[in-house]
């Protein structure tokens, strides 16, 4: 539990980073032309780059939150409550029948 929770303010942090690094004034740091990168300008390749450290940071998020034996009923989770039996959705109706 301490590591899932290590990971969320990790994660948040990195946003949060990232948000400051886009908008006015911290993205005046990264509003130059020069240096290319990839073919593309620094002001495009920063954004660009962000999204995919942002993807990256989201999948460590869940494989941690998966690997974690106290998260129930999230994904992946075995159905357990209200009679579920899984996709079909069988099982999920209360009361009466409506077949």
């Amino acid at each position: 539990m301490r590591r899932l929770r290590a990971v969320r303010v990790g994660v948040v942090t990195f946003f949060i980073l990232y948000l400051l690094s886009v908008v006015w004034p911290g993205g005046l740091l990264f509003a130059g032309a020069e240096p290319f990168i990839l073919g593309l300008p620094f002001s495009f390749f920063w954004p660009a780059f962000l999204v995919v450290l942002g993807f990256g940071a989201l999948v460590i998020l869940y494989w941690v939150e998966e690997g974690e034996e106290g998260v129930a009923d999230g994904p992946g989770a075995e159905p357990t409550r209200h009679g579920d039996s899984g996709a079909g959705g069988e099982g999920r109706l209360s009361g009466g029948d409506l077949r």
